[in-house]
């Protein structure tokens, strides 16, 4: 059977890569060296600030050089912590956002962003944090196999053949996502012992 369904899917890529071909579609690889998600959680009295890794990414190009698609793979496993330089504190905290009250990484390692539109903006304005996008990003967050959609604001520019990017920071609500530890609206007799439920993210990318 595995067989049989190698031979049908092969044609099916080869179309594919023609129709890309025909319509000057172009698909950059992200630079994983300089491409990561930084990330803020926060609780009443204090947060925590760190970074993720991603696995592999692209982002197609059509010919006028506008973003028609995208996707990229991050590595929860890649988690790791800036504002605790007490390495057993450090390795403790990040060990609890990838045990099962957060992202559970054992059994989801890896998620999922997939880029349905990439939007000029008209008249870009900064926002309180002096940032000023080009673009609203739209597409499909996936984290511990539940998907959700997402927009973002988004500063892109493209030279010399490849592209870079830098997003506003956004925040979600982690609760969509199943991340439910300590959430309040989940368990209201928290009183002051919860954790919000929105985490800040921005993204930094640089395609090859």
């Amino acid at each position: 059977m595995k067989k049989v369904l190698t031979i049908i899917f092969l044609p099916t890529l080869l179309i594919f890569s023609e129709i890309n071909a025909q319509t000057g579609e172009n698909k950059k690889s992200v630079d994983l060296a300089k491409s990561k998600v930084l990330w803020v959680g926060s609780k009443p009295g204090g947060q925590h600030n760190g970074s993720v890794k991603l696995s592999s990414g692209f982002v197609t190009l059509n010919a006028e050089e506008n973003i028609s698609g995208g996707e990229f793979v991050i590595d929860m496993k890649s988690i790791v912590n800036y504002d605790l330089t007490t390495e057993s504190m450090n390795k403790m905290l990040v060990d609890h956002l990838k045990s099962e009250d957060f992202f559970h990484v054992e059994k989801h390692p890896a998620a999922k962003f997939v880029i349905k539109e990439a939007a000029p903006l008209k008249n870009p304005q900064a926002d309180k944090n002096g940032f000023k996008g080009t673009h609203l990003v739209s597409g499909d967050l996936t984290i511990k196999n539940i998907t959700k959609p997402v927009s973002f604001h988004a500063a892109i520019k493209i030279q010399d053949g490849k592209l870079s990017a830098t997003t506003e920071k956004f925040v979600l609500d982690r609760t969509e996502w199943s991340v439910n530890y300590q959430s309040k609206k989940i368990f209201a007799e928290l009183k002051d012992k919860f954790i919000h439920d929105e985490m800040e993210l921005s993204v930094v990318l640089e395609t090859k």
